[in-house]
This record gives structure tokens, C-alpha cells and sequence, in this order.
């Protein structure tokens, strides 16, 4: 499987990952929490060397919804979660944030509510608006 199953996602289940973030409405929309990504890892710590932890993240977001260069990378996972019906939306954000945690250097906690935004947008934009944007923007 090259792309994630959107169907698995439920943008309203998805809203008790958001930590009080409001859920954005478009792709373009995801930049403005770039701000608040990086107060909250510079309060943990995080975000002071030369890694812009924000595109890394949307990066590994792209590779796991939509396959994109390296289609294998988060293969597994995808498989895994495509296959669990009835797992709570909780267990799913989590369980990205720490896949994408670990390959961004990223305590998944800190990323939960932002894994769930993105995941949020694609649920409602659909696979196809979500990828072609982000791919646009990874171009620029």
C-alpha cells in the first residue's frame, strides 16, 4: 500500500488529540502553526540547532499519507492501521507520532496535536488535494 486510507481517520474523533489547537480547514492552513510547533519544542528543548524541525515533519507526514518518493518507508505502518477497524483515533494519532517522532529526533508527545491537524486537513480535503499540496509545497 502506497498511500494511507483516509477512511480510517475520523476528523471529529481526531479532535480530542488537539490539545486545544483549533483544527484548520485547508493544507495552506497548516503553516500557521508552524510557530506554535516550534514554541513547544524550544520549551522542550528542542529547535535550537540548525534542523527545521517543522519541515521535517511535514515531510514524514507526506511520505505516510501519501507514499510519495519512498513508498516503503512507512509501508508497515500503513498496512497495520489500515487493517485495525475500531481502534480509537487516539491510539492511531499516537501511534504515527511515534514512528514520525522517532524519525524526526521528536518526543512523540510533543508532536500528537499537530500528527492530528494534518491527518485533520487530509480527512477532509481527501487524498488527493492533500497530496498534490503538499507536494507543491515540499517543490518550494
Amino acid at each position: 500500500m502506497q498511500q494511507i486510507d483516509l477512511k480510517i481517520f475520523d476528523a471529529e474523533g481526531l479532535h480530542s488529540a488537539l490539545d486545544g489547537y483549533a483544527p484548520a480547514d485547508q493544507v495552506s492552513d497548516l503553516d500557521l502553526y508552524e510557530v506554535d510547533f516550534d514554541d513547544r519544542l524550544k520549551g522542550a528543548g528542542f529547535g535550537f540547532g540548525p534542523k527545521n524541525y517543522w519541515k521535517a515533519l511535514k515531510v514524514e507526514l507526506r511520505l505516510l499519507t501519501c507514499g510519495g518518493d519512498d513508498p516503503e518507508k512507512y509501508a508497515e505502518l500503513r498496512n497495520v492501521l489500515c487493517t485495525q477497524s475500531g481502534i480509537s483515533q487516539t491510539a492511531v494519532v499516537s501511534t504515527i507520532a511515534v514512528f514520525v517522532g522517532a524519525e524526526i529526533g521528536v518526543q512523540a508527545g510533543l508532536i500528537v496535536p499537530f500528527v492530528a491537524l494534518f491527518l485533520i486537513v487530509a480527512a477532509r480535503v481527501g487524498y488527493e488535494a492533500f497530496c498534490r499540496a503538499m507536494n507543491m509545497d515540499q517543490d518550494t
